[in-house]
């Protein structure tokens, strides 16, 4: 695999991670989905979803190559945020200063790695492994709800169910050897980069390969759609981050979250 053009990935990963995060606002809101807005491209770019306004995910604004924040005009939405998150170029005397002066604190770390999927060898298909389509949804929303606690009524979820098993949304799952549903993950993909998340493997089954054959399936998944990036989250030096750089992704940066 060739040397990765790292601020090229840096500049993809933003408005990657605020779109996805936008997504992931209008499938879980009880608000108005219509209301979740986002703005990757601002020089502070935000995240906004009004339902949730105390939250470090979906009430957020981002840092990226900013030496003196104090000396920007923010927009009412970043002026609000919950959360900043930091990249480490954003990091200095005067930001930190600049936000503990509106109350933030430093909450968490958050690692992002990247990879360009061309660059990927092609790996078989794996067997265990499948692409859910549209109308396999409701199975996907099953799980959900049986096993990560999902609260959805009947009438939320009638709502809910076309953001699911997407062109936009890919959702991929695994199956043990009496064929049943054991873990699964998903692919947001958007303005030719995708986004790796919501890996969940049920606990009798882990340590089986199964996490480690929905993230070879998605990162060929990315490869065959002509995805310029393909980018995760994860906690910096977990197994997961482990696992990640083992499948061909690399580390990008650690950024930090500071919470109100």
């Amino acid at each position: 695999m060739g040397l990765m053009d790292w601020q090229a990935a840096a500049r993809a990963l933003v408005p990657a991670e605020l779109v996805y995060a936008a997504f992931n606002a209008r499938r879980t809101t009880d608000g108005d989905e219509a209301a979740v807005q986002c703005a990757p491209a601002d020089a502070v770019p935000w995240v906004c979803d009004p339902a949730r306004p105390h939250s470090s995910y979906y009430h957020r604004a981002v840092a990226r190559e900013i030496a003196a924040l104090e000396d920007l005009e923010l927009s009412p939405e970043a002026e609000q945020a919950a959360a900043w998150e930091l990249w480490p170029d954003s990091v200095g005397a005067s930001t930190s200063a600049f936000l503990q002066g509106l109350g933030y604190r430093p909450a968490y770390a958050l690692c992002y790695l990247a990879v360009q999927p061309a660059a990927l060898a092609p790996q078989p298909a794996t067997a265990q492994v499948e692409l859910l389509r549209p109308d396999q949804a409701d199975l996907f929303l099953d799980l959900l709800q049986q096993h990560e606690g999902l609260q959805l009524s009947a009438e939320k979820r009638a709502r809910k169910r076309h953001f699911y098993a997407t062109d936009e949304f890919q959702v991929f799952l695994s199956r043990d050897n009496a064929g049943q549903p054991c873990a699964w993950a998903t692919l947001h993909v958007a303005g030719g980069a995708g986004f790796l998340g919501n890996s969940f493997t049920l606990s009798a089954h882990r340590r089986q390969g199964h996490h480690r054959a929905l993230l070879q399936a998605r990162l060929q998944r990315a490869r065959e759609l002509g995805l310029a990036w393909a980018f995760t989250d994860v906690a910096h030096g977990s197994p997961s981050h482990l696992g990640c750089e083992q499948a061909g992704l690399r580390t990008l940066t650690v950024n930090t979250i500071w919470h109100s």
